[in-house]
This record gives C-alpha cells, sequence and structure tokens, in this order.
C-alpha cells in the first residue's frame, strides 16, 4: 500500500484506515477524565481494543502506522489533548491565523438595489469574524450631551441655548 501524496482536507478518502482507528483511540482516551498527558502506546492499543476487539492491535500496530503514515499518524508521545487528526480543521491553526488578520479595515461596498458605492470601517473579533463598526451610538451621545451643556450655560435648563438666542435677536434687530 503507498502512502497518500495528496493533501487529506481536499481529499479524506485517501486516509489510512489505520490513521483513523488511530485517532478514535485518541480521542477515546482524552475523553477519559483526567487524562491531560499524552497517552503511551500501551494506552493507544488499549482503546483501539476497546473500540473494535475484531481488528488487530499491538504496539508493532501502532509503531508500523507511525512509520508509514508520519503525515496522519504521529507518535503517541508527540500528541496533545488539543490537538485533532490532520485530515479535520486545527483549532490553534485557525486562533493563529485570526491572529494575523488586521483589526480595523476598510471594506468597499455597493448597494446592489441603488449601485450606491460606499467604503464600510469592519473590525475583527477574537475569531476572526469581521464586524461592521458603528459609530452612530457614539456621535449620538455626544451630540446630546453637548446639547445639554449648552443649553445650561445661562443657567436655565429651558431647551434653548442662551448664545443662540441673543444671535437671532441681534440679527433679527438689525433687519
Amino acid at each position: 500500500m503507498s502512502r497518500p501524496t495528496n493533501p487529506p482536507d481536499m481529499f479524506p478518502a485517501l486516509v489510512p484506515p489505520i490513521a483513523v482507528r488511530y485517532w478514535k483511540a485518541i480521542d477515546r482516551y482524552f475523553s477519559i477524565p483526567g487524562n491531560i498527558d499524552p497517552p503511551t502506546v500501551k494506552q493507544v492499543v488499549d482503546q483501539m481494543i476497546a473500540l473494535d476487539a475484531d481488528k488487530p492491535a499491538s504496539p508493532s500496530t501502532i509503531d508500523r502506522a507511525c512509520r508509514r503514515f508520519p503525515q496522519f499518524c504521529p507518535k503517541p508521545k508527540d500528541i496533545h489533548r488539543w490537538m485533532r487528526p490532520p485530515w479535520e480543521p486545527q483549532p490553534h491553526k485557525v486562533m493563529q491565523q485570526a491572529a494575523e488578520i488586521p483589526r480595523r479595515v476598510l471594506l468597499d461596498c455597493t448597494d446592489e438595489a441603488t449601485g450606491l458605492h460606499t467604503q464600510v470601517e469592519a473590525e475583527a473579533d477574537q475569531t476572526g469574524l469581521l464586524r461592521l463598526v458603528s459609530r452612530l451610538p457614539v456621535l449620538l451621545v455626544a451630540g446630546v450631551g453637548t446639547l445639554a451643556v449648552l443649553d445650561t450655560m445661562d443657567g436655565k435648563v429651558d431647551g434653548a441655548i442662551h448664545w443662540c438666542l441673543a444671535f437671532i435677536k441681534a440679527v433679527h434687530q438689525s433687519l
């Protein structure tokens, strides 16, 4: 049997059956509460037998799988609890890719109904998803706060800004 040469995430049918059995045993090992250290070869063999007693499993089976298919079956001592089979998405790599995304980007958008072309600002969150940045609440709060401060400058809260009233009176008298 020859080794698969295509990337396993693109062609999962090329993953050797021993690799699937191997990773099922690894997952079963780490699903047991308290197992946080990498498994030993014997522990992997025990889990393989527990999953399917009809198929052969021995330390030499594990060693042979690790030698023949190193891209699919790393040695048990090199496997950590957070690792997934190589043909599945790797959570730690997704997080590394998310860290490489620029935090704020400008996106060109075109409204297909009106044809209006605008730029919007988006920000990447912790998972790497882009979220639109809206400044409307900040501007609204700042505007209302400014009007409240200007309204109280004449000593009365009457909804009218004193210097605006004085300016209007001056202009009105000159007309």
